[in-house]
């Protein structure tokens, strides 16, 4: 009978802690009511000491008190004292008043979708406040377009899903121009960490905000764009377009957007040498162009196109996301098995030229940038860490880290997980530390270790093994600047010598104004800027 409520218990708790936001995702229909209820049974249930309680595994709505928050692939948390959820933006003025008057730190959490430590509480104290802006996720208007094109400027409130955003803006007619393709995430927490897709003369997320509406460090609002008159706004709308969490809480952004259009989505299987030597012919030729392999497989290698078109929904009634695809199942060319295999020994084991395929399909944008709820559900855990280095570096870069580290490592290698190897595109541009800043266009250099299950993510032996190797080689050789969302060991040298003395002082003069007690920080912004 106790390992039957325990079951119980254990399904209700699950079932409980899942937010509106993510239900939208899974068509579950659940109102606030009934999941309360359910938090109450679970409670009553835990309180005869039948089944395990909420032990603080995440904090979810209403759990106000949580004593865990812990990131997507569980490898990162904090013991919040305090875990808020504001409806408004003077219910973000008062969570920063009350943590000012109590002498804490104040961190804001997305979708959680950080592989770094960029979102948890200073020194993962207990007497600090996490604070979700999943209760503000709406859109609150729409102008024209200043410029006169095509498209509207539109603005949203920061807690909106990249995946409701997208939904709203197709019932618009109106599209993002690039999204990453993970849109679980905030519109805040992915801008706030420079979140880019693929594109040679498309820049990441962040480019395309215009105006900026936050609370800073001492309460105050503040409404920032490019076109300020004062000179020190229009810096510190150049600080924060990713503001790294470190000066204040975004509320609202306004982005940019173009007429809704469709892409097609091509996915090739080529022979990774012979993708290096064909690549300076590819690059003018596709807009749009991203490729990856599994190390040791080099025989194989995906190269993934999108190229803007006219043509009708293909395969006709699904598009890219079809139900025939299992949900996206063959987004960036990979099965869905590619990232949910219960071994990865076995994928080890197996030709790409078997495990993946041709496939093109044509929908609207964000359905061929991002994959599906669907999709992004059946994933295993994995870990993720990227580096960025100038384009003009791709080949050589590659084959350093192919033929050098990866080589070296093999003998060491666990071949039990799965490893991927991905390269993306991004545009310069004139954000104080993006990536891109100093109009810099960059490859992007993405290195996955995969996990075996949905609770279990990549081996941190093999993370410490190629993750540093890469971050080492492209720091040493290729001016290589980290994700700040992606796993990382930067220190404040290595992110001055990659954005230079001017550009961090000119971030760090922001967050003197804008936060000057240091509410916002926590360890990990700490190691890297001061």
């Amino acid at each position: 009978r106790a390992l039957a409520c325990a079951a119980v218990g254990c399904a209700l708790n699950t079932l409980a802690r899942v937010s509106p936001q993510q239900l939208k995702h899974t068509s579950t229909i659940m109102d606030d009511a009934l999941r309360k209820s359910w938090v109450a049974t679970v409670g009553f249930i835990c309180s005869l000491g039948l089944a395990p309680g909420a032990t603080g595994e995440g904090c979810y709505p209403d759990d106000t008190h949580c004593s865990t928050w812990k990131n997507w692939d569980l490898l990162q948390q904090c013991h919040p004292h305090e875990y808020a959820m504001p409806r408004s933006e003077e219910e973000v003025v008062s969570a920063v008043h009350d943590a000012r008057s109590r002498n804490v730190g104040l961190k804001v959490v997305g979708a959680g979708h950080s592989f770094s430590a960029i979102a948890l509480t200073y020194n993962h104290t207990k007497n600090a406040t996490l604070l979700s802006l999943d209760n503000m996720a709406g859109v609150v208007r729409m102008e024209d377009r200043p410029d006169g094109q095509p498209g509207k400027w539109v603005t949203f409130q920061a807690g909106i899903r990249l995946h409701d955003l997208n939904a709203a803006l197709e019932d618009r007619k109106l599209s993002i121009e690039n999204l990453g393709a993970t849109c679980e995430q905030s519109l805040a927490g992915a801008t706030q960490t420079g979140t880019h897709g693929t594109g040679r003369e498309l820049g990441s997320m962040s480019t395309f905000i215009t105006r900026v509406r936050l609370v800073d460090g001492m309460g105050s609002i503040r409404v920032l764009s490019a076109d300020a008159a004062d000179a020190s706004d229009r810096a510190a709308f150049a600080a924060v377009r990713v503001g790294l969490g470190a000066l204040g809480v975004v509320t609202e952004l306004t982005v940019q957007t173009v007429p809704l259009f469709r892409l097609r989505l091509t996915n090739t299987v080529v022979k990774l040498d012979a993708l290096l030597t064909q690549l300076p012919a590819l690059m003018p030729r596709y807009e749009r162009l991203q490729w990856y392999w599994l190390p040791y497989d080099d025989a194989h290698a995906m190269l993934v196109t999108r190229e803007v078109t006219t043509d009708p929904i293909e395969p006709a009634g699904e598009g890219c996301w079809g139900a025939a695809r299992g949900g996206s199942q063959h987004f960036l060319g990979e099965p869905i098995e590619f990232f949910s295999q219960p071994h990865p020994r076995a994928l080890q084991r197996t030709s790409l030229s078997a495990s993946l395929s041709n496939t093109t399909c044509v929908d609207v944008s964000y359905k061929a940038l991002c994959g599906s709820p669907a999709h992004y559900a059946a994933r295993n855990l994995y870990t993720e860490m990227e580096m960025f280095i100038p384009m003009h570096d791709t080949v050589e870069a590659i084959r350093d880290f192919r033929d050098g580290a990866q080589a070296a490592l093999k003998p060491h290698h666990n071949a039990s997980v799965g490893l991927f190897t991905g390269v993306r595109y991004v545009r310069g541009d004139d954000i104080t530390l993006s990536p891109q800043a100093g109009n810099r266009s960059n490859a992007v250099v993405s290195m996955i270790i995969m996990g075996s299950s949905k609770t279990q993510t990549g081996s941190p032996a093999e993370m410490e093994q190629y993750d540093t190797a890469l971050e080492s080689l492209t720091q040493r050789v290729y001016h290589g600047r980290p994700h700040w969302g992606k796993r990382n060991w930067a220190t404040s040298a290595d992110i001055r010598k990659a954005y230079g003395d001017a550009a961090v002082d000119a971030f760090m003069a922001v967050r003197s104004a804008y936060d000057p007690d240091g509410l916002f920080l926590n360890d990990y912004l700490k190691q890297r800027l001061l």
